[in-house]
């Protein structure tokens, strides 16, 4: 917890010498992983985070501890496929997410990058932009005061060039959050 305070503070090494600390007393502790490889990832060590993800992911990977390793991992992943064009990539983080929300079905943090993952991946395959909106209403069934899911929708249907739908989005997004 004391380095979650010095994370929020803005005092990265103080808060990475917490999550140490605490994995030297138990080195399977998946909060102290997760958090030190988002504190990597924040240095642009993207190797040594996703590295970090994934040993959390191993100490129990089906706890719910992990859905956090498994959504940052499919986050990086998809992040290195965006900047790569790399479609295998695409498929690895998608394959992440899904086990997040096997393990957490009501991961709203899951769905969010299930659908960015589907509306980026839409350019080469179109069928790929409904699957984001389904993704997207799926969510919005489980929290439905969730706004990044709805600017996503907003997106969405900007590129399926319904402006007036997308503008409906946006202002539902806005008026949450």
């Amino acid at each position: 917890n004391a380095g979650v305070v010095y994370d929020q503070c803005g005092l990265e090494k103080d808060a990475e010498s917490m999550y140490k600390q605490a994995l030297s007393k138990n080195g399977k502790f998946q909060p102290a992983m997760n958090n030190l490889g988002v504190q990597m990832q924040k240095a642009g060590n993207t190797a040594g985070a996703i590295s970090q993800f994934e040993s959390a992911i191993k100490a129990n990977p089906t706890s719910l501890q992990a859905v956090q390793a498994y959504n940052n991992r499919g986050a990086l992943l998809f992040e290195k496929a965006k900047q790569a064009g790399n479609k295998a990539g695409y498929d690895e983080a998608i394959g992440s997410v899904r086990r997040a929300l096997a393990l957490d079905a009501e991961s709203m943090a899951a769905y969010q990058l299930l659908a960015q993952i589907y509306m980026t991946t839409a350019e080469s395959d179109r069928s790929k932009l409904q699957l984001a909106q389904l993704v997207c209403d799926e969510a919005k069934k489980i929290d439905a005061n969730y706004a990044p899911i709805y600017n996503t929708l907003g997106l969405i249907k900007l590129r399926r060039n319904d402006k007036t739908g997308a503008l409906t989005e946006f202002r539902k997004a806005a008026a949450i959050d």
